[in-house]
């Protein structure tokens, strides 16, 4: 009967869970158990920590020891007798001071002079600590590791003496020693010394940092690089350590992990995983909490510029009224010595605390984890020391930033113009002080910054908890540890070759998590079949590495012989994996479409091109690509080019049911040859992603514009929302906030709709739906701060490869015909002597803008090529509506052509400059062979481009769009014959060099194209390999 089934079902039912949830306890138990048992183990080893005697990098380095110490680590601090830490705070530590002679040692003067004093004089004692603790050790408890801050580098020395292992703490930020290691580069290129008109502008790959931001306050540009030498190289340590979050900080780690081929661990903020304890050096006024508890919830400005900060009687003064007009409550913190001249508060005004009364508390040091944390605080005027930074970013507290040296500019920036919780004040002055107060307390931008304070502090949260990057890093960094404690029962390896192993097979790991690339499945070697896609434990996978190696060489040797006969028997060569391409059916979108299907097929892939009917590309070019029409159905209406956005939509709401139909009809009829790995689309061409999405593969995002394009497209929907859009008239030559040197008419919404239409557009091409990547047709060293920016946005791994032009076989991909008659006009030119003038395949001219270019050109002197495309001058097909007496007055000066091969043209040694429109592909094209260009942008992307063209590379000259020959006349003979010209064009060589370079093996353009191979690869490998960790 049915009751009866129904009962054995639920009967069956609660045995099944009965017998899982057993099952569950017992494995609960056996983690238990294994946990302790790890715990026992890590009680057998210590660490001992050496921490640089300053207060910024005593306070982490001690939370470290916390952290570890409740891992089940045993710590020991080797310190300082200068600014010694308090043993009593930290009961469960052993001290050992080291008798530095540096008493009256001030570390706030030269301090290269006071680093090498302090390892000068440590080295001894250091050496003696270590031989008695090396000479005491028990069985049960062995110096497994030394910790070192990066300052105190002879550590490394006296740990390779003991023949240990060591780590290196940075307590700075990534993005300050990224900072640090391009004055190198920047001194080579002739930055410096640095002219004070320079101060303000940005540096090159450098995004948001002016060259007044580059950390070397108090220094020359020489002892700069010296402690750089002395502090920033790791020589031969096993990992560092840095005190972040990889969200904050992710790009930086990314650059860094280039240079340093060493395990990164990113476990910050360690005050907030550390067991609460006191690691000031200065005693804390709690009295403080108590004035906090009597105030309003976030009402209250919290005042303190650090440890080593100080400033003069003015600027007290200056401070003093600022607060006390600004009629806000504020906590104060004025450290006895912080004012030159004076012990405490002697300067501050007669009667000024009569006028604050009771909205005002003063103290001489504060215990400042606690005061951010309290309810009552709205806001924080920081000098930016990155305790105080990642410490204020934990509590959701905004900031008002007013750095001094060292890292704190670099901080200072990244709060205000990268995190966006922070506003500048630049000078302390009573007025500006009491609006910048008011800005961050009162207006309607404080709230704003706020909020974004808030959603920062929830993702440390959330990096902190399990699962998150700083709780991962950190177990992965104790089993990183722990993996050198095995080296007494190593498998059989000498100490060097185990750590070797285990070095660069957790550093293999770590170099594929950072650049997002997905972990491979298969690697022949003794890591790849340890892996599985997703590991996170870098110490298992290190030590499972090792038994591998040395326990398991036959077991290895057998797998790999199975594996090569499966790869023989399946037969896949490389051809069988296809790509579909889906170009947009604009020629600035085609032409680099057609370069990658060309540059994937000379990597081995199979390339399908999915095109429109409307502009379809000449397959003869390409026979070994399939073409594969897709039937538009677009009215000559839909097919104008004068309105972008309704092109666009007309695309995408036409093709995916024919797309689809056809790729499901290629697919069968090809199924015993061919295999559809990936979908690769111009963002334009959208419709494609969803087909991919139904039809279940993988799908990659194409952009043919450049990344600073795409980040000021990215922009506005946020300038909307800040009331900056629609822009006034008056504003349209001002700089927008946060993407210099673009002014407000550079945006690229032009030619696009409404505004509202744009917003739409911006948000749907940032968002990369469910597709895997981005490609760029770009240049790493080219855009690496927009890069950089764009990598915090998307989720996906960017591979820039560009210039793609140049690294594809040369084809014509031209929708035009191209006459190459120019170029013998060109041979009888002389070096370096013609301009170029062609301004792309879309852009249109009047009758009277043709005319003044017309005698521009000619009064201008120079010989010149000018491409006047058929219908480009509107009303009219053909160059005749040029001046009379035009072509008598240049001769053979002037050569005009309909269309022409431009690569060949910008190569042509006869060539000097290239009046452009400024579109991305000329401006690739341009900025290869080492073209200066005058640039005269419509709109889209162009504007951007002409931008960074003439004011971050230095190799354009602008013209504005109102043409009049004399300003045509003018801007033609700087350019051309000018000193100006000359230097633009040395500029522009510099530049082809560095391209040349980026494209050579091992250049940033040739690892992308590489890593995207592999990367597609990875697609099909996934569903012919599954590894688990075999031990």
């Amino acid at each position: 009967p049915p009751e009866k089934i129904e009962l054995q079902t639920r009967q069956q039912i609660l045995y099944i869970t009965t017998s899982i949830s057993g099952r569950e306890r017992e494995r609960e138990r056996e983690i238990e158990r294994e946990s302790m048992e790890e715990q026992g183990a890590r009680r057998h080893r210590r660490l001992v920590l050496i921490p640089s005697p300053l207060q910024g990098h005593i306070s982490p380095m001690l939370q470290l020891g916390a952290i570890l110490h409740s891992k089940g680590f045993s710590i020991t601090i080797a310190h300082a007798q200068l600014n010694s830490p308090d043993p009593s705070n930290h009961p469960d530590f052993n001290f050992l001071p080291l008798l530095d002679n540096l008493s009256g040692l001030n570390g706030s003067k030269n301090i290269i002079d006071f680093i090498a004093t302090l390892n000068k004089n440590c080295t001894a004692p250091l050496m003696k600590c270590l031989a008695q603790v090396m000479e005491q050790q028990q069985p049960d408890d062995q110096v497994a590791c030394i910790i070192y801050d990066n300052l105190m580098y002879i550590s490394e020395a006296v740990a390779n003496h003991f023949k240990l292992p060591k780590i290196v703490l940075r307590t700075s930020p990534p993005s300050y020693l990224v900072a640090y290691r391009a004055m190198s580069r920047l001194q080579a290129e002739g930055y410096f010394p640095l002219q004070d008109s320079m101060l303000q502008e940005l540096v090159p790959e450098l995004y948001p940092l002016r060259f007044k931001d580059l950390p070397f306050s108090n220094l020359t540009v020489e002892e700069s690089l010296q402690l750089l030498t002395i502090t920033g190289d790791i020589r031969t340590s096993s990992a560092i350590i840095w005190n972040t979050m990889d969200y904050l900080d992710h790009s930086a780690i990314s650059k860094l992990q280039e240079h340093y081929h060493v395990p990164f661990f990113s476990v910050g903020p360690l005050h907030k995983l550390a067991p609460a304890s006191s690691t000031s050096l200065l005693k804390e006024d709690t009295g403080c909490i108590t004035w906090l508890d009597k105030q309003v919830p976030n009402s209250v400005l919290y005042v303190s510029l650090g440890s080593v900060t100080t400033i003069y009687e003015k600027e007290l003064k200056e401070m003093a009224w600022g607060l006390a007009n600004s009629e806000q409550p504020f906590l104060w913190v004025i450290r006895p010595g912080s004012v030159s001249g004076s012990e405490w508060v002697e300067f501050l005004p007669e009667g000024y605390m009569e006028k604050v009364g009771e909205k005002c508390c003063i103290v001489k040091w504060a215990p400042q984890k606690e005061v951010l944390a309290h309810g009552a605080v709205g806001g924080f005027w920081s000098h930016c020391g990155w305790n105080s930074t990642l410490e204020t970013i934990s509590e959701g507290v905004p900031t008002i930033c007013r750095p001094f040296f060292v890292d704190q500019m670099v901080s200072a920036r990244y709060l205000t113009f990268v995190w966006r919780v922070g506003l500048e004040l630049e000078h302390v002055e009573r007025e500006e002080i009491e609006r910048a107060i008011k800005t961050l307390m009162v207006d309607k931008e404080g709230k704003e910054i706020r909020q974004r304070a808030m959603d920062m502090k929830e993702k440390v949260k959330t990096s902190l908890c399990k699962g998150g990057s700083s709780y991962n890093s950190l177990n992965g960094l104790v089993e990183f540890i722990m993996s050198f404690g095995l080296i007494g029962d190593n498998f059989g390896l000498d100490s060097s070759a185990y750590l070797a192993l285990v070095q660069d097979s957790v550093g293999w790991w770590l170099g594929g998590e950072r650049s997002q690339v997905v972990v491979k499945s298969w690697r022949r070697g003794p890591r790849g079949p340890c892996l599985e896609c997703g590991a996170r434990n870098y110490g298992e996978i290190g030590v499972t590495s090792a038994r591998w190696a040395v326990r398991l060489r036959m077991r290895w040797r057998q797998e790999e012989a199975k594996w090569e006969r499966e790869q023989m028997e399946c037969q896949i060569p490389n051809r069988c994996q296809r790509l579909v391409l889906v170009p947009c059916p604009l020629q600035g979108h085609i032409s680099p479409m057609l370069e990658l299907g060309t540059i994937l097929l000379s990597k081995g892939f199979s390339i399908t091109i999915a095109h429109t009917v409307f502009n379809a590309p000449n397959p003869s070019n390409f026979p070994d690509f399939f073409f594969l029409p897709i039937f538009d159905n677009l009215s000559d209406h839909d097919t104008t080019t004068t309105n972008l956005k309704a092109l666009g939509k007309a695309i995408n709401t036409n093709c995916e049911a024919p797309f689809l139909k056809s790729l499901v009809r290629m697919m069968e009829e090809n199924e015993s040859l061919d295999q559809v790995v990936c979908i690769i689309y111009d963002v334009l061409m959208y419709f494609a992603e969803a087909v991919a999405k139904s039809m279940k593969l993988p799908s990659i995002i194409f952009r043919t514009v450049g990344a600073c394009a795409v980040l000021a497209l990215d922009a506005i929907p946020w300038l909307q929302a800040e009331g900056y859009l629609p822009c006034q008239v008056s504003m349209l030559q001002d700089l927008v906030p946060s993407l210099h040197p673009l002014r407000f008419k550079d945006l690229p919404i032009s030619n696009m709709g409404s505004l509202d239409g744009v917003v739409k557009l911006a948000m749907d091409s940032r968002t990369t739906r469910s597709s895997s990547a981005i490609i760029w047709n770009t240049i790493d060293h080219l855009e690496h701060s927009s890069l950089e920016q764009l990598h915090q946005f998307y989720n996906v791994p960017l591979f820039s490869i560009g210039p793609l032009h140049k690294m594809a076989l040369a084809k014509s991909t031209s929708l035009l015909i191209e006459d190459t008659d120019c170029i013998e006009w060109l041979d009888k030119q002389a070096l370096l002597s013609v301009l170029y003038i062609s301004l792309g395949s879309l852009a249109t001219v009047d009758k009277k803008e043709l005319a003044e270019m017309a005698w521009g050109l000619a009064n201008s002197g120079q010989p010149f090529l000018w491409v006047v495309r058929p219908g480009s001058v509107r009303d009219s097909e053909s160059p005749e509506l040029l001046p009379e007496g035009f072509k008598e007055r240049i001769g053979e000066r002037g050569h005009l052509v309909k269309w022409a091969p431009q690569k060949e043209v910008l190569a042509h040694g006869a060539v000097r400059g290239f009046w452009s429109h400024c579109g991305w592909n000329s401006t690739l094209e341009s900025i290869c062979e080492g073209v200066p260009l005058i640039c005269m942008p419509y709109f889209a992307d162009q504007n951007v481009n002409a931008r960074y063209l003439c004011h971050v590379w230095k190799v354009g000259l602008e013209l504005e769009p109102e043409l009049e020959r004399g300003e045509i006349e003018k801007v033609v003979k700087r350019l051309m014959t000018d000193k100006e010209g000359e230097e633009l064009r040395q500029r522009a060589g510099d530049m082809k060099e560095k391209v040349e370079l980026c494209m050579r093996e091992g250049g940033s353009s040739y690892k992308s194209l590489n890593d995207l191979a592999e990367f597609i690869l990875s697609f099909q490998r996934s569903s012919l390999f599954t590894f688990q960790p075999w031990l």
